[in-house]
């Protein structure tokens, strides 16, 4: 797998791996990479402190084959009771998708007494993005 970000700059969601010349650093710090006239090859140039927020991909795709980020709003059809209250089976709910150092989860917009829903689970592999938190913010409510 290969390991994606992107940013949110404020206005706009933007790709650094897609953006020639932009990358993301071991350190987490983005770096503009630029030819050096008085050296053999590349260096970087770290842009210092973004103005923006980092977002890792998950590493997997909604139903139509769309790429999950984290701070993505999916939509995912529910039916395990185990997980939600049995007079919410079957209905369609919302949720964030939250990436930590030890865990991929769907939070619950709609239901507040439900159980986050794993990414890796193979209800989750049938969400679908419908937004992400800051380009679709009216999506939240």
């Amino acid at each position: 797998m290969k390991i994606r970000f992107r940013v949110w700059d404020g206005e706009k969601m933007w790709y650094p791996d897609d953006d020639e010349g932009w990358l993301v650093g071991p350190d987490g710090d983005l770096h503009k990479e630029y030819e050096a006239e008085d050296a053999d090859g590349y260096l970087y140039d770290t842009v210092g402190e973004f103005p923006g927020e980092l977002m890792l991909s998950t590493g997997l795709v909604d139903k139509n084959g769309k790429e999950i980020w984290d701070g993505d709003i999916v939509s995912v059809m529910s039916h395990d009771t185990s997980s939600f209250p049995s007079e919410h089976d079957r209905k369609l709910f919302k949720g964030i998708v939250k990436l930590d150092l030890t865990d991929c989860y769907v939070k619950s917009l709609n239901y507040e007494n439900t159980n986050p829903l794993n990414c890796f689970s193979e209800r989750a592999t049938q969400c679908e993005v419908i937004g992400s938190v800051h380009e679709n913010p009216g999506l939240l409510t």
